[in-house]
């Protein structure tokens, strides 16, 4: 990290980027926080002996079979690589050592590196438990009671995440504060989120209007239109909008509620949209970032990531062409019509309709659910081979009732190492993201079971 410092093993050039970043607050808080995420998780000690000991147990049947398939004895020209065979317990404890003993070397280098205080210990507790998570820093804590060590003088940042059927109601330490919160530790340091339940439920929002290429004499920027059909109002905290980069975000603000049967509008200018438009209109923003004029993709995911409704347009036929440019929108012709298809989809008369029913609007016979899925389907996960992350997608048929709904990950022996969704879901595409945290590289099974239906399909996790 020296300027002037040795050749080896890290010449002055190779560390220079880091050297400049470092220098930045922001930047020094958020890398320092980060390497205090890993020694408490990834490298815990007890996950990496959990980790040493899958290798080993993989393995350890083979090293007889190596040692006589090689003939493997000390001495002759044997190499390293065979003769660590012979006293592989030995090389086993080694590694068991160094995974017990590493995270307090590591914690204490970066401590002199950075002229840090000592370590102070942070307590994470959800009341009633099961009722949310906590995203701390680059973690997302669902374990009441759960513990890791930071440094005082580095802010850390948390938000606190309700479940299904709960509303975030405060943080007991500090009661007139947000859901999110940056702020420094003392040893120890406690933080209780307090959720209460709640009637609203996730229920399902429709993308149900989209303005992507405004015309020249209108220009009100882009926005998209979301609107809820069911009989109860719906809690929008923290959910996320997206187009088709994942980087691209915005974050619908706490406390946010849409009633029955009510319009939300989402825009990336706000004094644009409200030169043309009421100021009346319940609308959010800005989103930093754009909606292709070329077709993109517009994206509603839930407080925990997963996807509620995506309508992916285009400026092509068979999509309405009109509404890139020449001044309308595009106006889904009625929310109980499938959104992802170009035929339910029209141009508005004029300049939109945000904020009330569609100019295109038609009136459907029941048999218009024709539009959902019929049958079954586990696409693809993409990417696959994945680090960090997969898009798992799948349909669930038009039914009478939500179904029971249950994606598991098995690894290649059938053992269940993870349920990364269980919850009632609608008829319709639903889409999702897996971050996993705590396996090892290699192959696994994910199995989506919705009521008796099971499908399965591979996937390989690269480190």
């Amino acid at each position: 990290m020296e300027p002037n410092g040795p050749d080896w093993p890290n010449p002055p050039w190779s560390t220079y980027l880091f050297r400049k970043l470092i220098e930045n607050n922001n930047f020094k808080y958020i890398f320092i926080n980060t390497y205090c995420d890993l020694l408490n998780t990834t490298f815990e000690p007890e996950n990496l002996l959990n980790h040493l000991d899958s290798i080993t147990n993989n393995i350890i049947n083979l090293i007889p079979l190596h040692q006589e398939r090689w003939n493997i004895q000390w001495g002759g020209g044997c190499c390293w690589g065979a003769g660590s065979a012979l006293n592989f317990e030995d090389n086993i404890n080694v590694i068991q050592n160094f995974s017990i003993n590493r995270q307090l070397y590591a914690r204490n280098h970066i401590q002199d590196q950075f002229s840090l205080p000592n370590i102070a210990l942070v307590k994470l507790y959800l009341e009633p438990e099961g009722s949310g998570s906590i995203q701390l820093n680059s973690l997302n804590i669902n374990e009441d009671g759960w513990s890791g060590y930071y440094f005082p003088n580095i802010p850390i940042n948390a938000t606190a995440v309700p479940n299904n059927g709960f509303i975030f109601s405060g943080w007991s330490e500090f009661p007139d504060s947000s859901s999110s919160l940056t702020m420094s530790v003392t040893d120890p340091f406690i933080l209780t989120a307090i959720f209460e339940p709640t009637n609203l439920s996730e229920g399902s929002i429709i993308i149900n209007e989209i303005n992507y290429n405004s015309s020249d004499d209108h220009d009100s920027g882009d926005w998209i239109e979301l609107f809820n059909p069911g009989e109860s109002e719906l809690d929008l905290s923290n959910w996320i909008f997206k187009d088709e980069n994942n980087d691209h975000n915005y974050i619908i603000p706490n406390e946010t509620i849409l009633n029955s049967e009510a319009y939300l509008i989402i825009s990336n200018d706000l004094l644009k949209f409200q030169e043309f438009y009421s100021t009346d209109i319940p609308i959010f923003g800005p989103f930093e970032f754009g909606l292709s004029g070329g077709g993109d993709e517009v994206r509603i995911f839930n407080n925990i990531g997963e996807l509620i409704d995506s309508v992916q347009y285009d400026d092509n036929e068979p999509w309405p062409t009109e509404p890139d440019g020449d001044g309308p929108t595009l106006e889904l012709l009625n929310p109980n019509m499938d959104n992802s298809t170009s035929q339910s989809w029209a141009s508005s008369n004029y300049y939109g309709t945000p904020g009330q029913q569609n100019s295109t609007y038609q009136y459907l016979d029941i048999d218009k659910q024709l539009y959902l899925p019929n049958e079954f389907h586990f696409y693809p996960s993409y990417p696959n081979p994945f680090n960090p992350s997969t898009t798992i997608t799948f349909d669930i048929p038009k039914i009478t009732n939500e179904q029971e709904t249950q994606i598991n990950v098995y690894n290649l022996r059938g053992q269940k190492i993870k349920t990364i969704l269980n919850n009632r879901l609608r008829s319709g595409k639903h889409e999702m993201q897996w971050h996993p945290t705590h396996i090892s590289s290699g192959v696994y099974f994910l199995q989506l079971k919705i009521g008796e239906k099971t499908l399965n399909q591979k996937i390989t996790y690269l480190k």
